[in-house]
């Protein structure tokens, strides 16, 4: 007999009398049946059984065992025999009890419990320290990291203070934290430091950091982690240290190579000066010898030829020295850029043939002098790509140049053959020659090209140059030893021909800056080739083209004037510039500008002071002096730039040249001054000013214009320079 709820909790047939005996069994769940032929056994014994068995929910639907709350019901089953009268099992009576909510419940607690074990395993085994405070900042719990981080000695939890470990400079930021991550909505994380002492690998103590996370709850409570990065506070320490010392020590460099600068070129400076000015009044002298009244003593006559001939090569070996020490200077000064990852290219358009005739113009007497057929030409490649306009450093490839060509013609000077070609050609793509080797590239470098102002620029192409000579060349042993620092084919280069072996070095660097290499081959006793190639892009013509092309006398390439070569140079003075400008033009300055200017020089060295001014006074210039920046913005009141003048008439003046490094007060602070005093109207309109300094880095040119100065020069330079970097500025003379 079995009531309704039976059915409903087994699913069994209610027709009992058509379902063969144990038909029950279908209903039971698969895992369960042979526990329920176990209990069956009991109960045909004669004694009573209770147990627990799952139900199938659904029993035409095979569950394959699983089990979910969703395929069974659990119930309680508790069963007692019935007997006869002879002791015989003749029934069983029972009842079921729906127990699945209290069996769902258990599993649920067993999965809590199992968490919660897992989780307090996991808290014990962490490499960080994990806290929870009550709302009154005493310790809840803490795990036994904490403990060793903090070197807290290990007690119950109520008598934890976290306040006696951390160092007593270090409490109040921790209540401030502690604040902050109450009101905080999400994590919080800070740093401090321990009573406890951490000791480093270079065993010194050190209190230990710790990074602490923070994390607030509603209830008031705070949880978190803490970990103890000493190690990593040691090295950021370390690395800062060794940070300011690398930034000390490039500063020192920097300023020692300054300082070698300005010293050397300082009397470079008059040392040119003077020998352009001892080459001018020789010329004259030759003239005068010309004219008729020694025509009557052909001794006096013939001696004197001979002197002035001799004084001219002499002046001419000053100036050949004075131009090989100011190129050695340069190349330091280029080193020092290129450690200092300083060096930059600064690409502009214009056309490279005009770049190609410019190193020509230098060189050319350079030649003469050493009776070497030197000739430039482009490839036939340049027509037939029609390169004209593109985009590329000039100063840059002219420094490579420069430093290709001075060593062709110093290793073929002393040859019976004496010639050096310079050929220019293009490609599409990279073209290395045959029977060259190239220098491998040592690291990867940014291309200059890919700037935003040259986004809209034309197809990117290769410029390639090539310097070809019938100099002493090299063998394949020496061969290895070029484009390396401070290296020279030979120890007896240095002896026989002088130079740093720097050069080369730097010709690769600024090849490969930009995105090209260089390469050489060389025969022992018949000659070199080197040759170089860059990365360029087309260019349209610009509107206003300082480098306006006109054809030289041989129809064939585009050139510059030698103010315009100069004007550009000068902006850039970190290269080296001109260095081999021929003598003959020396004389010349009268030719550059008619135009007389007044003109304040304020420089503190007593002897570049005198040469400049006599220089300048010759060519009809009028010149003033000042020792200091003082004595300046004093004979600035005596001129026509005051608004008040101390002086009636007021002194003309033009322009100012303006030494950096001076005593009492600098070139920088005097140049700030004058400006100060047009902005209040002590000076009545703006004074042109021009520094000069023999400090040629390109940040100290910087500082310069920062300052006020309109232009910069460095030294040495040469007086036409000076005349058409003041033209150039529009300075208004007599």
């Amino acid at each position: 007999m079995y009531q309704e709820t039976y059915f409903t909790q087994t699913g069994q047939q209610r027709d009992l009398l058509k379902v063969p005996p144990f038909a029950y069994k279908e209903y039971v769940f698969e895992g369960d049946i042979p526990m329920m032929d176990n209990q069956w056994k009991i109960l045909a014994s004669g004694e009573p059984a209770t147990f627990e068995v799952r139900w199938k929910k659904q029993p035409d639907k095979h569950r394959d065992g699983e089990e979910t709350i969703d395929n069974y019901l659990w119930t309680l089953s508790a069963c007692v025999p019935i007997k006869g009268v002879n002791g015989t099992v003749t029934g069983v009576f029972g009842c079921n009890t729906d127990i699945s909510a209290q069996k769902e419940a258990t599993k649920a607690v067993l999965m809590r419990s199992e968490a919660e074990r897992r989780l307090a395993s996991f808290t014990e085994l962490a490499p960080v320290g994990l806290y929870h405070l009550n709302p009154d900042l005493t310790m809840k719990y803490c795990n036994d990291q904490w403990f060793h981080i903090t070197d807290h000695p290990k007690v119950p939890m109520d008598q934890v203070d976290w306040r006696n470990i951390v160092d007593e400079d270090m409490i109040d930021r921790c209540y401030h934290d502690v604040e902050v991550t109450k009101r905080k909505q999400g994590p919080h994380t800070f740093t401090i430091h321990l009573k406890k002492k951490w000791t480093g690998p270079d065993g010194i103590q050190t209190p230990t950091w710790i990074l602490v996370s923070a994390t607030a709850y509603t209830d008031g409570t705070i949880m978190g982690t803490m970990t103890d990065v000493s190690q990593m506070a040691w090295a950021e320490a370390i690395q800062k240290n060794r940070v300011e010392e690398a930034l000390e020590s490039k500063r020192q460099q920097e300023n020692f190579i300054d300082m070698t600068s300005h010293e050397m070129r300082n009397p470079l400076s008059a040392m040119v000066q003077c020998a352009d000015s001892i080459y001018s009044s020789l010329n004259d002298m030759k003239a005068l010898a010309r004219k008729e009244a020694l025509t009557f003593q052909p001794t006096i006559h013939s001696q004197l030829k001979e002197l002035i001939s001799n004084s001219l090569d002499a002046v001419e070996t000053i100036q050949a020295c004075a131009t090989h020490q100011k190129r050695i200077v340069d190349d330091i000064l280029t080193l020092s850029k290129l450690d200092s990852k300083l060096l930059v290219i600064s690409p502009m358009v214009l056309q490279p043939s005009v770049l190609l005739q410019d190193a020509y113009k230098m060189f050319k007497d350079e030649a003469n002098k050493a009776k070497v057929s030197l000739e430039v030409r482009c490839d036939p490649s340049i027509k037939y790509l029609n390169i004209d306009w593109a985009i590329l450093d000039p100063s840059r490839v002219l420094q490579v140049l420069i430093n290709l060509l001075t060593n062709a013609i110093k290793f073929t000077q002393s040859q019976e053959v004496r010639k050096v070609e310079v050929v220019m050609g293009a490609s599409r793509e990279v073209q290395q020659m045959r029977d060259i080797e190239y220098v491998p590239q040592e690291a990867v470098r940014k291309n200059f090209l890919t700037q935003a102002e040259w986004n809209h620029a034309g197809e990117v192409f290769y410029l390639n140059f090539t310097v070809k000579d019938t100099g002493c060349g090299l063998s394949p042993e020496h061969k290895a030893k070029l484009f390396l620092r401070f290296s020279q084919a030979t120890p007896k280069t240095h002896v026989q021909y002088g130079g740093s072996g720097l050069g080369l070095f730097i010709s690769r660097e600024l090849t490969e800056m930009q995105g090209g290499s260089i390469g050489v081959s060389s025969i022992h006793n018949v000659g070199s080739t080197f040759t170089f190639y860059i990365k360029s892009r087309r260019a349209k013509a610009p509107e206003s083209a300082l480098a306006a092309t006109v054809l030289d006398s041989t129809g064939d390439l585009p050139t510059r004037t030698k103010a315009q070569i100069i004007g550009e140079d000068s902006k850039n003075p970190d290269v080296v510039p001109l260095a081999a400008t021929p003598l003959e033009e020396q004389g010349r300055a009268k030719e550059i500008e008619s135009c007389k200017y007044n003109i304040l020089i304020v420089e503190d060295n007593l002897i570049n002071q005198r040469v400049l001014s006599a220089q300048l006074k010759k060519l009809g210039h009028t010149t003033y002096v000042a020792n200091h920046g003082f004595e300046a913005l004093s004979q600035l009141s005596r001129t026509v730039f005051s608004a008040s003048p101390s002086e009636s008439p007021p002194l003309p003046l033009s322009v100012v040249l303006m030494d950096v490094e001076m005593p009492v007060m600098d070139g920088l602070t005097c140049t700030r001054r004058i400006r100060d005093m047009e902005k209040n109207g002590e000076l009545s309109r703006h004074v042109p000013i021009i520094a000069v300094s023999a400090n040629a880095r390109k940040e100290q040119i910087d500082m310069a214009k920062e300052a006020g100065v309109d232009e910069a020069i460095c030294k040495p330079f040469r007086i036409p320079e000076l005349v058409g970097l003041m033209t150039g500025m529009g300075v208004r003379g007599e």
